[in-house]
């Protein structure tokens, strides 16, 4: 089976949230990134919020590792917890250099609470979970601003690999806030692990928060009829680009 996945460049449309509308049996993607050009952290973030409000509201309940529960300048490995998920799920975070800080520095900053993770960009890690998921998003700060790249390995015997669109506008980049969220349609596309790969570009460092997950059971079923705003805008978007970039997947 093929699966499709539609992004667009934040570069081209900077002030626009985006989220990639997918056919049947396969991935919905939401992804938006609100620029700042500063280290000064952002009091809000309103196109990373919308997406991530727009992820939220395809699920019934989530779970969230909002890093609170560490003390400053853990390091990884990590055990995570997601309060609120069902059949309690939880995951090891494994690799990289990942620091949990307390307070905000050089761009990076909690989304919630006052803990982060950081991890120097090209030192990847991993996210295990004891038990498959069909939902994932997180926030991202301070991401690209010098180069750096994202994406996401999902595995579940087989592996798709997306890339996380992050805007070109370096210096916009500064203290930015990027949301990512995706999720399955379907058991086939449920996965155990998300591996984070990175590029450092010129020792870029980024930071991570609210780690978010839900299972097969909290997805909720799509209404063709009365598609979400976000979907919506995102269809509008990719029309406007013209075309979009495919990711394909064999089962």
């Amino acid at each position: 089976m093929k699966i499709n996945f539609f992004k667009a460049s934040l570069s081209l449309i900077p002030a626009m949230a985006l989220a990639s509308a997918t056919p049947a049996d396969a991935y919905q993607i939401f992804t938006a990134q609100d620029p700042n050009g500063s280290q000064t952290p952002l009091a809000s973030f309103p196109l990373a919020s919308a997406q991530r409000n727009a992820f939220l509201s395809n699920l019934q309940g989530v779970g969230t590792e909002s890093f609170e529960s560490f003390a400053n300048f853990s390091q990884v490995p990590l055990n995570l917890t997601f309060p609120g998920s069902t059949g309690n799920i939880t995951a090891n975070l494994t690799g990289g250099d990942g620091i949990i800080y307390d307070s905000p520095g050089g761009g990076r900053f909690a989304t919630s609470g006052s803990n982060f993770l950081e991890v120097d960009a090209g030192n990847n890690f991993q996210v295990s979970f004891n038990k498959e998921v069909a939902a994932f998003g997180f926030y991202g700060t301070d991401l690209g601003d010098f180069g750096g790249t994202l994406a996401l390995k999902l595995v579940d015997g087989t592996t798709t690999t997306v890339n996380v669109p992050i805007s070109s506008n370096q210096s916009g980049n500064e203290g930015s806030v990027l949301f990512y969220g995706i999720i399955a349609d379907n058991a086939s596309e449920t996965f155990s692990s998300v591996e984070f790969l990175s590029t450092s570009g010129d020792n870029d460092i980024f930071g991570f928060d609210d780690f978010t997950i839900g299972d097969l059971g909290q997805v909720q079923p799509p209404n063709d009829s009365t598609p979400e705003p976000a979907t919506t805008l995102g269809l509008a978007s990719l029309a406007l680009l013209g075309a979009a970039t495919k990711y394909k997947k064999t089962k």
